[in-house]
């Protein structure tokens, strides 16, 4: 087994840890600051679908919209071909808006190092074991034991995506493929194959993550690949998917070992699926510390505590601003 990362106290970092941090990292500062058809054909998208007040909340709108281009793809009288012209024009944009948030969210960070705040600081050890939902390496400044849950700026890497739902029935990969759990585990198979010299970019980087999409699709999609009962003697790279998707993770971190968790800013709600996994391995926990910002309101804390309740005796607040 591989040297995964654990520690006794695990932060769980979100985007208030770098806003605290005087980086301007939410979805509505980078929408104001970049031009781009890319957002363009997003908000559209939104707006004709009735997502207009926050249509910058890029996650919560994709899931919301995937959905409704799926229900009127398969209700009484759709325009399918039209329907499906909006889902790819979705799916580009979307892809199109990864690049473009990791390109700000570069030139942001690069502004000015991150300092070292006392409040965090009293928490945040060199062995603290970081689940960095942040694209950005802020938390290196407290601890060097970091996990990028969803991809990092230096791997040039993320993901976006909504936590679990019910898929509906027969829904296709390309209705459901930015769903995290399938993004998570197309990242980790994309950290493989770097990890073996393999550039991305290259033809077999290229064919391994096609193939690696196919069997997500086959394995996740209630219509599979379209009949296709034997795809590996179609497809030579798919065997290899096949293979690396029943492997366990190993390179995720082991938080068995956790004693404190701190959560840094991090809103809960994008990523509860994850979050339990987590916590229903964290046998021995005794605290967990939740850091609030004087703007966050009551109903949002107490959101936050609630969640947590159930797997640990002790819920403390802390402030950023202290």
């Amino acid at each position: 087994m591989k040297n995964r990362k654990s520690g006794e106290t695990v932060a769980l970092i979100g985007n208030g840890f770098d806003l605290n941090h005087g980086y301007k990292t939410d979805y509505g500062s980078f929408v104001n600051a970049v031009r781009a058809p890319a957002l363009d054909v997003f908000r559209a998208l939104c707006e004709k679908y009735g997502e207009t007040e926050t249509w910058y909340d890029f996650e919560n709108n994709v899931e919301r919209l995937t959905l409704k281009l799926f229900r009127g793809s398969v209700s009484d009288g759709a325009e399918h071909e039209s329907n499906r012209r909006e889902a790819e024009a979705l799916c580009g944009s979307f892809g199109r808006i990864h690049l473009l948030l990791a390109e700000y969210l570069a030139a942001e960070t690069a502004k000015h190092p991150p300092e070292i705040q006392p409040a965090l600081a009293k928490y945040l050890s060199p062995h603290t074991l970081a689940l960095n939902f942040n694209y950005t390496d802020t938390a290196s400044a407290y601890t060097d034991n970091v996990f990028f849950v969803h991809g990092s700026l230096k791997e040039n890497d993320i993901l976006l995506g909504y936590d679990y739902r019910a898929e509906p029935c027969l829904a296709g990969y390309e209705d459901m493929r930015w769903s995290k759990a399938l993004c998570r585990e197309m990242l980790r198979f994309r950290r493989a194959l770097r990890s073996q010299g393999i550039t991305p970019g290259s033809d077999l980087f290229r064919k391994r993550c096609d193939a690696m999409e196919l069997y997500l699709a086959a394995a996740n999609s209630a219509r599979g690949l379209d009949g296709d009962a034997e795809p590996e003697k179609r497809i030579p790279e798919y065997s290899y998917a096949a293979r690396f998707a029943n492997t366990p993770d190993e390179t995720s971190p082991d938080c068995s070992r956790a004693k404190r968790i701190i959560v840094l800013g991090h809103g809960i709600r994008a990523d509860r699926e994850y979050l339990r996994a987590v916590l229903e391995n964290c046998a021995g926990l005794e605290e967990v510390a939740v850091f609030r910002h004087t703007r966050e309101s009551d109903a949002e804390h107490e959101e936050k505590k609630a969640f947590f309740a159930p797997y640990c005796g002790r819920i403390i607040t802390e402030y950023f601003e202290n």
